[in-house]
């Protein structure tokens, strides 16, 4: 299961990765949960079931590809299910918390600008952390982190977390 954010240069690095992978699960959290937000959202999503959060049902989501978290509060709740997080930010001025998917003990992507955040620099240099600056270094990133075994590499065990 990968989590990764919604936002800025990664939504279209990591949905068009994700396109790609018939297999691969994905979560987003998206900052902004307008109607119209979320129909760009899904227009970039292609051949893939998708829920929302608060029209989930046991049967719907169990069978989805893609399920949208359109409601606030949810998101440090669902960092347990994922095996990858890509939170949100590192492109401008800051990056979102990356303790929240890092306390499960999980690899953390995270933007080029992150110097002045220790809790990044810190994953960084013990290997939790990952830096991604566009969609080849993402795609790099995600290959190695398979190899590595530190996500499972039957890949329909991925998950994404847009956040």
């Amino acid at each position: 299961m990968w989590l990764v954010p919604h936002g800025s240069q990664m939504k279209k690095y990591s949905l068009s990765t994700f396109n790609k992978h018939k297999e691969w699960k994905l979560i987003i959290a998206p900052h902004v949960i307008g109607e119209d937000h979320l129909k760009s959202i899904l227009s970039l999503i292609k051949e893939k079931k998708v829920v929302r959060y608060t029209q989930a049902t046991e049967e719907n989501v169990s069978d989805a590809d893609v399920l949208i978290i359109d409601c606030f509060g949810l998101l440090s709740s669902i960092y347990h299910y994922g095996d990858v997080a890509y939170v949100g930010g590192g492109f401008g001025v800051g990056i979102h918390n990356v303790l929240e998917a890092a306390v499960w003990d999980m690899p953390v992507l995270f933007g080029p600008n992150n110097k002045h955040f220790a809790e990044a620099q810190g994953l960084l240099h013990d290997g939790g952390g990952f830096e991604v600056f566009d969609s080849e270094s993402f795609q790099f990133i995600d290959k190695s982190l398979c190899r590595r075994r530190r996500v499972p590499c039957n890949l329909w065990e991925y998950c994404w977390c847009l956040c």
